[in-house]
């Protein structure tokens, strides 16, 4: 399967949204971004580095990513994305 140009050009906003949202902290808007069946792979740092836990549903996903409300400021900088289909 070969990704056509604009099917590239939507991950690459996707994933450029879902950096500028998690940046501004708008955590429902991240989850919006997903499918209700999505799975979300996250290290556990610092122990683990790896995706190692499993994340099921928005509901999930979105309550995972609140957990950066704890920190005062991150910045997302996408570089060197590969799309592989």
């Amino acid at each position: 399967m070969t990704l056509s140009g604009d099917d590239r050009l939507a991950l690459h906003d996707l994933v450029a949204r879902y950096a500028a949202l998690v940046d501004a902290r708008d955590f429902t808007a991240v989850g919006e971004l997903f499918t209700p069946d999505a799975v979300l792979r996250t290290p556990a740092p610092p122990s683990e580095l790896a995706p190692v836990n499993r994340l099921s549903g928005r509901t999930s996903i979105i309550t995972e990513l609140q957990r950066l409300e704890g920190f005062k400021a991150t910045f997302h900088g996408i570089l060197g994305v590969v799309l592989d289909p």
